[in-house]
């Protein structure tokens, strides 16, 4: 019986274990579901659509990622008894089954649920955004991301103390609860939030932009991201050390809080402000456009993107080398600051802009379209996308790269010198002179430009064609025809090194007239040693009159300056001025060094000729003594130390010599020698004065001049300009280019209303003796006639007759003459006599003074300069110059 029993016991075990082990199916009634487990390493859990709850494939996984299968139902996922992770997301999914108690993290965004079931409690990640959510369930405590954005949910459940980031944008939300004290990051834009609950002191980025905010709780100190636009806030609480990126445009600010040093973004615009706070060093991107700003601050030199279209700006500050994108259309601008080379957006339309700074080769879109007063552009360089319709352009400098422009480039003309803008001429032959200070010879950005270097065209032969200097961008340009030329540096007495090109030179041939050679650039560093000398001495304001203050310039010190290089530094010495003739030292002009006066020298002790100002140091005030008479001259001796290892000591010495006037034209050509040159004399410096005498600003002005033919025009040299001019010398024919000069008129700013442009030119060899050289220039201001200017003659007379007019009681006049001259003269006895001699000291003709204003007649004598020498009872009284027209 006992056995009997056991048998019955172990039976019953058996069965049971059987039972225990049998499989237990379950159907899965969404077949993409199905399929997604057949294809997913359960199809050995699966009989058609039945899966078994009890295979290990399902019992053991962790992750099931089923996103993008249009499932519409999740049963089944249930008995994933050990699944943590679960991604549904992109499906066709209204709602989800009980959660397996071991889920974590659900990810199940963008379906049609309408609610979710209980979380687990052991869930951390929620994300259930683009659903049809209008509340959530409890949130398990363990919780700290919940993302319940795009739904339409109108409150939120109690957060959890472990939260760190909530993202409920785009829901219908009224107000937030409570914000755990661990919150970092809160996302609340696009709701209807009114007020947000207390900050917690963890916070580092809140977004709450789109709401209707009137006001924000205090920032936490932790706070670095603060997004807030379009809401109806009237101000801004105190932003903390930390922030970095400020957003509140779109709302109703008229000003700002101090910005932390920390800020690298600052986004303000469409608001109501009227000017910024203080900018830090860190910012690279404000967008502030859409104010009522009427001034920027100081930009931060980091700054690379500034949007400030649409206020009332008049000008903006200095651009910092760093920006690559400046939108300042529909302002009021009228000009704009230089742009940096790194800049490759910029949008100025809608202003009242009268130019364009240069534009940088890395400019890819240039709007400066509805700007009525901009009548010309800069050199066109690389340009994807260039708009200028609705302004004053009628016509173009030649251009590089433009891909696309409005109005098509080729329905305006190039520019030529006569156009009736003033614009720049920018011709086919185009370069750079620029200091190649990483010897690499190549022209980058941040290398200093070099002006007044004078450029040479020849033929391939090496005859000279054409002439100019660099201007102010270290820019030259020619203009030709069709074929084979040179490009070259003159190097005729080359105070630097020219490194590149290494043949100083570039052949260029023209093969059609659309042709354009845009990049000869030359580079040149210093030499070695140092060349310190006197280069030019001008008047620079008032005139040689008796009792007359006159200003006078004297470029002088560090011969490189004047091609912006500073190859003298460290070295010291000494200027020397010595003032010879009717005139008196009164005083230094302002801002000039003080000299050493010892009568009528002045002497300059100079420590280092790298620190002086080549182009404004040595300014003097003099003054011309009353009892001076018409043609005195007023000598300035210039001596310039050391000479003892000087590149070039023979420009250490320079004389010139301002004649004494009465009557005063201010369009006044001037000479230096004047009157007769020796044989041996080799150069002439030629002052070219203009003054705007009319009743409004001159915009532009030029200036023609036929040098004579007895000049070496190869040797021509720009010494001084109080304008610097586009030079332009063809052949014999100079021309002085002063476009947008804006030259003031006498009656409303008489100081600033005149100009000078003064150069060098050497005589021709084995000029004969009696060659006359006679220089006349023409002014046109803006397209008046011109004003002519007086004509200076220079002959050339043999070393045996040398003479020294007299400066007494003896006046000629007139002199130049056409004609006859009367000579005024005090003697009164009957031995009075008059002779005439040419400049070779032949005696042409003799006559007695028969009153106080003897007249000579000279029609029967050619045009020339000729000596008067008056004599009483055999004693020379006077020596007089006549200049037969």
């Amino acid at each position: 019986m006992k056995q009997q029993l056991l048998r019955i016991l172990f039976l019953i075990v058996i069965l049971f274990a059987a039972e225990k082990t049998q499989a237990q199916y379950v159907t899965i009634p969404d077949t993409n579901f199905v399929t997604w487990l057949n294809a997913n390493g359960y199809s050995s859990c699966m009989n058609g659509n039945m899966m078994d709850t009890t295979c290990s494939a399902v019992v053991n996984a962790t992750s099931v990622d089923c996103s993008n299968k249009n499932i519409s139902d999740l049963t089944g996922i249930e008995y994933f008894d050990s699944l943590k992770y679960l991604y549904c997301n992109n499906n066709q999914l209204s709602s989800l089954p009980t959660l397996p108690n071991s889920l974590t993290k659900l990810y199940c965004g963008k379906n049609q649920l309408s609610s979710l079931p209980v979380l687990p409690n052991s869930m951390t990640y929620l994300d259930c955004w683009n659903n049809q959510l209008t509340s959530l369930p409890t949130l398990p405590n363990s919780l700290t991301h919940l993302f319940c954005l795009f739904n339409q949910l109108t409150s939120l459940p109690a957060l959890p103390n472990l939260l760190t980031d909530l993202g409920c944008t785009k829901n219908q939300l009224t107000s937030l609860p409570a914000l755990p004290i661990s919150l970092t990051h809160l996302n609340s834009d696009e709701n209807q939030l009114t007020n947000l609950p207390s900050l917690p002191n963890s916070l580092t980025i809140l977004t709450c932009n789109v709401n209707q905010l009137t006001s924000l709780p205090a920032l936490p100190n932790s706070l670095t991201k603060l997004n807030c636009y379009k809401n109806q806030l009237a101000s801004v609480p105190a932003l903390p050390n930390s922030m970095a990126n400020l957003d509140c445009g779109y709302n109703q600010l008229t000003g700002l809080p101090a910005l932390p040093s920390s800020m690298t973004v600052l986004t303000c615009g469409y608001n109501q402000l009227t000017n910024l706070p203080a900018l830090p060093n860190s910012l690279t991107e404000i967008n502030c456009g859409d104010n009522q700003l009427t001034s920027l601050p100081t930009l931060p030199n980091s700054l690379a993107y500034l949007r400030c279209g649409v206020n009332q700006l008049t000008s903006l500050p200095a651009l910092p080398n760093s920006m690559t994108f400046l939108d300042c259309s529909y302002n009021q601008l009228t000009i704009l600051p230089a742009l940096p080379n790194s800049m490759t957006w910029l949008f100025c339309h809608y202003n009242q802009l009268t130019s364009l700074p240069a534009l940088p080769d890395s400019l890819f879109y240039c709007h400066c379209y509805n700007n009525p007063n901009l009548y010309c552009l800069p050199k066109l360089k690389t340009i994807t996308d260039l708009r200028f319709y609705n302004t004053g352009i009628q016509c173009l400098p030649n251009y590089g790269n433009v891909t696309t422009s409005n109005p098509p480039l080729s329905t305006i003309p190039l520019c030529i010198p006569l156009n009736g803008n003033g614009c720049d001429v920018h011709w086919k032959m185009q370069g750079h002179v620029y200091a190649d200070t990483n010897s690499n010879c190549i022209y980058t950005n941040g290398e200093k430009s070099i002006d007044n270097i004078k450029i040479l065209l020849t033929d391939t032969n090496g005859m000279l064609l054409q002439q100019t200097y660099t201007g102010g961008e270290g820019l030259y340009t020619f203009d030709s025809d069709t074929g084979y030329f040179k490009i070259k540096l003159d190097t005729t007495n080359f105070q630097y090194l020219l490194s590149c090109p290494i043949s100083n030179e570039y052949a260029l041939y023209m093969a059609s007239i659309d042709s354009f050679y845009l990049h000869n650039d030359f580079g040149i560093t210093c030499k070695p040693g140092f060349d310190v000398g006197v280069s030019t001495i001008v008047r620079d304001s008032g005139i040689f009159r008796p009792a007359n203050f006159t200003n006078v310039k004297i470029l002088a010190g560090d011969l490189s300056n004047h091609y912006g290089l500073h190859c003298a530094a460290g070295i010291s010495g000494a200027v020397q001025i010595i003032i010879t003739g009717p005139a008196t030292y009164i005083s230094t002009v302002n801002g000039a060094l003080t000299p050493i006066v010892n009568g009528d020298t002045l002497t300059y002790t100079i420590p280092d000729f790298g620190l002086v100002d080549f182009y404004n140091d040595f300014q003097i005030q003099v003054q011309t003594d009353t009892l001076a008479q018409l043609g005195d001259q007023v000598c300035f001796d210039v001596n310039v130390t050391p000479t003892i290892g000087d590149n070039n000591p023979a420009n250490n010495t320079l004389a010139h010599c301002f004649t004494v006037v009465n009557s005063y034209d201010p369009n006044l050509k001037s000479v230096s020698p004047v009157n007769n040159l020796s044989i041996n004399d080799k150069k002439l410096t030629y002052t070219i004065q203009f003054q705007n005498t009319g009743n409004a600003a001159a915009q532009h002005i030029y200036v023609m001049d036929t040098l004579d033919a007895a000049l070496d025009v190869s040797t021509f040299e720009l010494l001084a300009y109080s304008h610097q001019p586009q030079v332009q010398l063809i052949g014999n024919n100079l021309r002085f280019n002063f476009p947008n000069i804006n030259l003031p008129d006498s009656t409303n700013d008489e100081p600033n209303s005149h100009g000078y442009v003064q150069f060098s030119i050497k005589l021709k060899d084995s000029l004969s003796i009696g060659t006359i050289i006679k220089n006349t220039s023409y002014i046109y201001f803006d397209f008046n006639p011109p004003v002519q200017t007086n004509t200076t003659i220079n002959t050339i007379i043999g070393t045996g007759f040398n003479f020294t007019e007299t400066q007494n009681n003896i006046s000629v006049y007139p002199n130049p003459t056409n004609n006859s001259i009367t000579i005024a003269t005090n003697i009164v006895s009957n031995n009075g006599v008059i002779k005439l001699y040419d400049m070779l000291g032949k005696e042409l003709k003799t006559q007695k003074i028969n009153s106080h204003n003897a007249q000579m007649n000279l029609q029967e004598f050619s045009v020339g300069n000729y000596i008067l020498k008056i004599f009483d009872g055999g004693s020379l009284v006077g020596v007089k110059r006549v200049v037969k027209m």
